[in-house]
């Protein structure tokens, strides 16, 4: 719910920068060389980490109860899943996650600015579609200002056929130079005859090895 928070508060204060801004525009090649260069998955690199990931309903008081659970252990070689092993048994109502984050920085957005920037670590970068784009998600951005490692990606899709509101949000950790997901939250509501069904997957993902 934190991370839900933060993402609207995010969008909703942020500020529209020229595109002819040098400093936003070095902002962006920074974050998409490093996320490039820092990858897992770009770097074809092998490695593998374990995962609970936990599917809940959201009622209308927005209470959430655990309808389901997983535990998982995946193993990526050259950068592409090579076996996955289910620690529990999927039920019907079980939704996989989906571990990959897309490169924003490498895409072709809108990006913006927070207004009254006070000069922490942590430096926000909004990014947008124009009016001709209906499928790519908008959103926020976090990351070092001084390093420019990725910190949180928050991506929100509009236009998601089956939902009326769908949201992905990934935090990372740095592990021996490399970027990884550490925890990614998705929030849907999925259309329905008579009522959205609202519902959040809550992943954490821990003891990430890389393999040389």
């Amino acid at each position: 719910m934190i991370c839900g928070l933060i993402f609207i508060i995010g969008v909703n204060s942020l500020i529209y920068a020229e595109e002819s801004d040098p400093i936003l525009e070095f902002y962006v090649k920074r974050g998409n060389s490093v996320f490039s260069s820092r990858n897992p998955l770009e770097r074809a690199i092998n490695f593998s980490f374990m995962a609970k990931t936990y599917y809940k309903k959201i009622n209308n008081e927005g209470e959430a109860k655990k309808v389901d659970s997983a535990f998982s252990t995946h193993y990526y070689s050259f950068g592409q899943l090579d076996s996955l092993i289910w620690d529990s048994l999927k039920t019907s109502k079980f939704v996989e996650f989906e571990y990959e984050s897309p490169n924003i920085f490498d895409m072709n957005y809108i990006y913006n600015f927070y207004p009254n920037d006070t000069g922490a670590i942590d430096l926000p970068i909004g990014f947008d579609v124009d009016s001709t784009n209906f499928e790519d998600p908008i959103g926020v951005v976090i990351i070092d200002r001084n390093l420019y490692f990725i910190k949180w990606l928050y991506l929100h899709y509009p236009n998601e056929v089956s939902h009326k509101r769908y949201s992905r949000s990934f935090r990372f950790t740095n592990i021996n130079n490399y970027i990884f997901p550490d925890s990614i939250w998705v929030v849907g509501a999925k259309r329905g005859i008579f009522s959205a069904e609202n519902y959040r997957i809550e992943t954490g993902i821990y003891n990430i090895e890389i393999y040389h």
